[in-house]
């Protein structure tokens, strides 16, 4: 309420969260009540409570810990920083708080990305641990490919996008703390990198404790913290860098964490997931998303001067233009895979789960590379002065014996194998391979230059003579 001190205002916030899980797990409870079951007992004979208990301990705490790790880390953040900026810099503690909270003010943003793990791990230990317990290394490395995958597509954009527009969003967000925002503008390009290297160290972290090395996220947490101890100490006492130092250490402490935990990821498992492929994509899709972001912000901020209403227009079309490309490439990307896929259920034939599993993998690869390609050349025509419509031709041709080269390949290949195997499984797979690499050749040689030619104005940043 009005009036009342900060510290009563925070306490209700806290109240609030408290009261809406509390009464989310009475729901749960009566759900539950309601709909559950009969118990099923089986034959085998239970092992004794201080047993489970035991295990349960051994196996709870680490992972609370693991996955407490950027809590832990923030903690740590906390004291070395404060204390280098008062007892090596002088400062006193007002100041001291004041520089502190530049580099929290972004925190916000940066913990976003990192907040759809939880989904994601839920889903994917119960799945590993299965896979383990039945030795079946195909499967373990199809579910850590996928969510991989998954991640790549969503952080790696969602960080790209904080970094290159992280002042005009921190503008946007916090009009009445310009120049909070204006200070924090610095930490934040920094912490959406560190955003995406979070989101890899999470998912590791799930993927190790889901083969029952609990202990090994504590490790790699322990090795990345003791870096950021370092790095801070260093660089936040020293009087040129100060506050500027954190988020330094902030990106080289996750990043070193993700990267020791994808090496330890790629040595557990048997069939070795192939990060190249994984990862390179992606980032590259991602580029060019922020390079629009980037060039679209500059048009609109020239166009669109003077006042918090036509900067944030100029900072909102910006990311819409991102969101745009990415949903260009997304869309001919799949597009290609659902009628793939849908051509069986119309025909009334059984689809084999690991067939759609493989050959969503290897179509989404062909299209992506398909897409890159075309759109980087549509650029090319765009930036020599070329007409939306003139690109879109010129791009077409230039992309298209490479596309049409490569998709042939892998459609007569495909569909040998469908013609020539007598095995049902292998053939469906040979025919599903064929017709994918055929309709991603024929999206992207068709669909995707209309789509680029219409939403020019979005993606393409015009040179205006000032």
């Amino acid at each position: 309420q009005m009036g009342k001190p900060l510290e009563i205002g925070a306490a209700g916030a806290i109240v609030g969260v408290s009261a809406g899980t509390v009464l989310a797990m009475l729901y749960m409870i009566i759900n539950y009540r309601r709909h559950r079951g009969p118990i099923l007992w089986g034959s085998d004979t239970p092992q004794s409570y201080s047993t489970i208990l035991k295990r349960l301990l051994w196996l709870g705490i680490p992972i609370t810990i693991g996955q407490a790790g950027m809590s832990l880390l923030n903690l740590l953040d906390q004291t070395i920083i404060l204390g280098q900026l008062q007892n090596v810099l002088g400062l006193a503690e007002k100041e001291a708080a004041a520089l502190y909270g530049q580099y929290t003010f972004s925190s916000t943003l940066f913990n976003l990305p990192a907040s759809f793990l939880p989904a994601v791990a839920v889903s994917l230990i119960p799945a590993i641990s299965v896979a383990v317990a039945r030795n079946e290394h195909g499967e373990i490395n199809r579910v850590v490919t996928t969510s991989f995958r998954l991640i790549a597509m969503l952080a790696i954009p969602a960080g790209v996008g904080l970094s290159v527009l992280a002042g005009p969003i921190l503008q946007l967000l916090y009009p009445a703390q310009a120049e909070a925002a204006a200070a924090a503008t610095y930490h934040l390009q920094l912490l959406g990198v560190a955003s995406i290297f979070v989101c890899v160290m999470l998912l590791t972290n799930s993927i190790m404790q889901a083969h029952g090395k609990v202990q090994l996220p504590i490790y790699t947490m322990l090795l990345g913290g003791a870096v950021k101890v370092g790095i801070n100490y260093v660089l936040v006492g020293n009087p040129d860098i100060n506050i500027k130092g954190a988020p330094i250490g902030t990106l080289v402490c996750y990043g070193l964490i993700a990267l020791v935990n994808l090496v330890i990821v790629w040595r557990l498992l048997e069939d070795k997931p192939n990060y190249l492929k994984i990862f390179v994509k992606p980032l590259l899709a991602s580029a060019i998303m922020g390079a629009t972001a980037w060039a679209v912000h500059g048009l609109c901020a020239r166009l669109f001067t003077g006042g918090y209403f036509k900067e944030s227009l100029a900072t909102l079309v910006a990311i819409g233009a991102a969101v745009v490309v990415y949903l260009i490439l997304v869309l001919v990307i799949e597009s290609s895979i659902w009628i793939n896929m849908a051509i069986p259920y119309f025909q009334g034939t059984d689809l084999s789960f690991i067939g759609y599993m493989i050959v969503s993998s290897i179509q989404l690869g062909a299209t992506v590379d398909y897409a890159i390609l075309l759109a980087d050349r549509y650029r090319g025509q765009r930036a020599l002065g070329e007409s939306p419509r003139e690109a879109a031709i010129s791009a077409t041709r230039l992309a298209g014996e490479s596309v049409l080269t490569s998709a042939g390949i892998l459609t007569a290949g495909g569909l040998t194998v469908y013609f020539v195997s007598s095995i049902s499984g292998i053939a469906q797979l040979g025919l599903l391979i064929g017709r994918g690499a055929a309709l991603s050749g024929f999206m992207v040689l068709t669909v995707l230059p209309i789509l680029l030619a219409l939403l020019d104005r979005l993606i393409t940043k015009r040179r205006k003579m000032q």
